[in-house]
């Protein structure tokens, strides 16, 4: 039983796994509150726990907060495929294996953290709604970068997929490119997200109205680049 570990009115521990699922105490029905039974807490500090993942193959032990931090990266964790109509799920591995197989038009890999790519403004047939999606593998990671149109402006957002990293460990970057004028860019960046709702993302992503994005269109096509740094 890993920290942080709560008790009943009674005084029965249950871990933190557990407590949202439970409104009652499996063992004398009293009531759960918000009350942490830090003497037990106390006594784990020195344990040693297997990786929540150690049944998929994961090897690696440590104390409570480390072997948790490292839940939060381990490689042998269950992933499901970035792609929403597919439905392939494995670990780190097995993901990437997968998405060169079975999506490398999409998948941008071997060294590469970006792509570059155009799109018509005036396209009304992608309007509300991803247009764009692909994966960068980079890092040890896999990150999902979603293009979105709308009425009168587009979005951009990077997921680092399938982990809890720290948010500011990695940034994504667009780019508007004016193909007439080389020389002429518009750079925007933020950081990738990381476990965010559909809803959440389209709050939290780069934003461009029409009337920049028209500016540097060209006969109406758009070019951008999208590419991921690690800070």
């Amino acid at each position: 039983m890993k920290p942080p570990i709560y008790q009943c009115q009674s005084g029965h521990s249950i871990c933190n796994s557990c407590r949202p699922r439970l409104e009652k105490c499996p063992t004398c029905r009293a009531i759960f509150g918000s009350t942490r039974n830090y003497s037990l807490e106390g006594l784990t500090s020195g344990v040693q726990y297997p990786c929540l993942y150690h049944d998929l193959g994961c090897p690696e032990t440590a104390i409570a907060n480390v072997i948790s931090r490292h839940e939060r990266e381990c490689q042998f964790k269950p992933y499901s495929c970035p792609f929403t109509n597919c439905t392939s799920t494995g670990n780190y591995h097995t993901m990437i294996n997968h998405l060169i197989a079975f999506h490398s038009e999409s998948v941008i890999y071997n060294g590469a953290t970006g792509y570059t790519d155009s799109f018509r403004l005036d396209n009304t047939s992608c309007c509300n709604k991803v247009f764009d999606r692909k994966c960068v593998i980079a890092f040890n990671q896999i990150f999902r970068l979603s293009c979105k149109k709308n009425a009168d402006h587009c979005l951009w957002a990077a997921e680092v997929y399938g982990s809890n990293i720290d948010m500011k460990t990695y940034v994504y970057g667009v780019t508007l490119m004016d193909m007439r004028r080389p020389e002429k860019k518009f750079i925007r960046t933020d950081y990738c997200l990381s476990d965010v709702s559909e809803e959440e993302l389209s709050k939290r992503c780069i934003m461009f109205p029409n009337s920049i994005l028209s500016s540097y269109s060209n006969h109406g096509m758009l070019t951008f680049h999208f590419n991921i740094k690690e800070k």
